[in-house]
Parts: C-alpha cells; structure tokens; sequence
C-alpha cells in the first residue's frame, strides 16, 4: 500500500500530495481570487470557513460574553474540559477584560498579575443560574495570586 507522503508536482512545478488536485500556494492564491460579502456586515472578505468578517465574529462574541445569558449548567465540561466550571471561569475573564476591571489587585494593589476570584463559588450556584449571575461585578473581586489564595482559604 502506497504511503500518504508521496508527491506530485503542481502545475506550477512546486510538490504535492498526490490526493490534492494542486500544491497549497496556488490553492491560497485562487481562493484568495474569489471575494465573498460577510453574512452580517455585507463587507467582502476572502473566503474562510466562517460565514461572517473577523470584526462582526469579535462584536458577536463582545455581545455573547456581556449578555451572559447561557446557563450555568450548560456550559459543564465544555469542550471536553476536565474541569466542570472552565467555562464559567473563562466567561468572568472575558467580561473583566471587555469592562475593563482587571487593572491590579483590590486587596494589595499588585498590578503585573491579577485573576478573576468569585466571592461565592462557582459550584454554589443552581445550574439553572445564568452566567451574568454568576459573573456578576458583586460577585466578582481582581486579585493577585497571593491574595486570591488567602481569599480561597478564609484568610482574607
């Protein structure tokens, strides 16, 4: 049986996979000839395996992650996360980070490195609960890494 690493050369001389009709340069180049309208927007782009522009995809994701409207348990274990709360946790950065919060640690006031620290936990609340509950600014507290171990363990 032949092995998948066999060339072919491509009409513009450069090496390819034997299954693939040509080389990825000139793949590129004749998809990048070819303009679609993003489905939000209307602005042209090249193709790619999205429907819609980079800049709507970002606006959409803004407005997912402020909105927070998901509920707590279906974001368990997402992508295959070993973690139940994974998403919940990277959910409050995202929000942090959109409003601006993270600037440095409330309790000591270190600023090079600050993590988002839930007041209640995260595994206290109903998974019925909504994300923008859980991730709540009154729930929320930006502390560096030693304070938020302190906080952790009831020393804070």
């Amino acid at each position: 049986m032949p092995s998948k690493n066999l060339h072919d050369e491509c009409k513009c001389g450069a090496r390819k996979q034997k299954a693939s009709p040509q080389c990825r340069k000139c793949y590129l180049s004749s998809v990048a000839a070819v303009k679609y309208s993003c489905s939000v927007c209307g602005k042209k782009r090249t193709k790619t395996t999205a429907d819609i522009c980079r800049k709507c995809y970002d606006e959409k994701r803004s407005r997912e992650y402020l909105e927070g409207n998901m509920l707590l348990g279906d974001t368990y274990y997402v992508q295959g996360s070993q973690n139940k709360y994974t998403y919940a946790r990277m959910h409050a950065r995202k929000v942090a980070k959109k409003l601006n919060w993270i600037n440095s640690c409330e309790n000591c006031g270190f600023d090079r490195v600050v993590q988002v620290c839930h007041i209640k936990p995260i595994a206290s609340f109903p998974p019925e609960t909504p994300l923008n509950i859980v991730n709540h600014r009154d729930n929320i507290k930006i502390l560096c890494p030693n304070c938020h171990w302190l906080f952790d363990h009831g020393e804070l």
